[in-house]
């Protein structure tokens, strides 16, 4: 009787096995030596990686940030015309539409992001006293315009 290629007659099966056995254990050795070493070689070609969560730049928190700002200068909205159907004046400016007439003029501001609303607001006031002589910082008031719609944030008393 013949088993793949090793006469079984002189040997007896036990030690054919175990000599099978013995084989594939030594080729499985070679083969993890060879993909280890060559896992190696990739490694050591490729460039070293950096840890998670570890800060190699050093950032100083305390410098602040320089931003620009476009201003935009949109004609004021009394509340006397938002008067309703009664005669009655509303407490809130409610949202209105923005045209084309209705801004005067635009510019920029340079702030830094540690700026205060008083700074922000003198900054802002110098740029307008450029188009309107004699404005004070708290002549004019912030609002947010989206999709040319005026709106004029609620905020508490003395919110800064």
């Amino acid at each position: 009787m013949r088993l793949s290629g090793v006469a079984t007659t002189s040997l007896p099966r036990r030690s054919l096995v175990s000599g099978v056995i013995s084989r594939a254990r030594d080729l499985l050795r070679s083969n993890i030596g060879s993909v280890s070493s060559s896992l190696e070689a990739l490694v050591a070609q490729q460039p070293k990686r950096r840890r998670i969560g570890y800060n190699y730049t050093k950032k100083s928190e305390n410098q602040p940030e320089q931003k620009t700002l476009e201003v935009t200068v949109v004609d004021f909205m009394a509340l006397e015309e938002f008067v309703d159907e009664k005669g009655n004046i509303p407490q809130v400016v409610p949202d209105y539409n923005l045209g084309r007439d209705d801004i005067l003029f635009c510019g920029t501001v340079d702030l830094l992001t540690n700026d205060k609303e008083y700074a922000i607001r003198s900054k802002i006031t110098e740029v307008l006293a450029t188009q309107i002589p004699g404005i004070l910082p708290d002549d004019f008031s912030f609002v947010k315009v989206s999709r040319k719609q005026v709106c004029t944030p609620a905020c508490k008393g003395g919110h800064k």
